[in-house]
């Protein structure tokens, strides 16, 4: 069985392809001036967030330690940062980082003082979301 690591490295490949394709069938005025369907209202963005949810499920049920669970939640956290990821699926990306709030109570110490460094740096507080204080809120503890 593939690690808990390589099943988000592929929901992630799997959510990049999905948008690839939304984006070439997308018809060029589509979503412009709030008419019909923008790049934002793909399900592709359901099927990410149920996907993650499903990962991070199956890493609660089998109890996975925190060698298996920091590679996870590190990845979770920096997915918006790397690539160049478009607007709707950048937002996408930092929604489902709240799945990685109930994984990061497993970590260990070390590994949640980098990435609160990491995350703190990355988000400056005049910008961050509820979401965003709430993961580094965690991350302190």
């Amino acid at each position: 069985m593939n690690s808990y690591l390589d099943r988000l490295r592929e929901i992630l490949g799997v959510y990049e392809e999905e948008l690839s394709v939304a984006d070439r069938n997308r018809k060029p005025a589509s979503g412009l001036l709030g008419i019909g369907p923008g790049p934002g209202d793909d399900p592709c963005h359901d099927r990410l967030d149920q996907a993650v949810a499903s990962l991070v499920g199956d890493m609660l049920r089998d109890s996975a330690g925190a060698s298996e669970t920091g590679p996870v939640v590190s990845a979770l956290l920096r997915a918006e940062s790397e690539g160049g990821w478009p607007e709707p699926a950048r937002l996408m990306l930092l929604a489902i980082q709240r799945h990685a709030i109930p994984l990061i109570p497993v970590l260990e110490r070390n590994t949640r003082e980098e990435l609160y460094a990491w995350y703190e740096k990355r988000h400056p507080r005049s910008r961050r979301f509820p979401l965003q204080k709430q993961i580094l809120a965690t991350l302190e503890k």
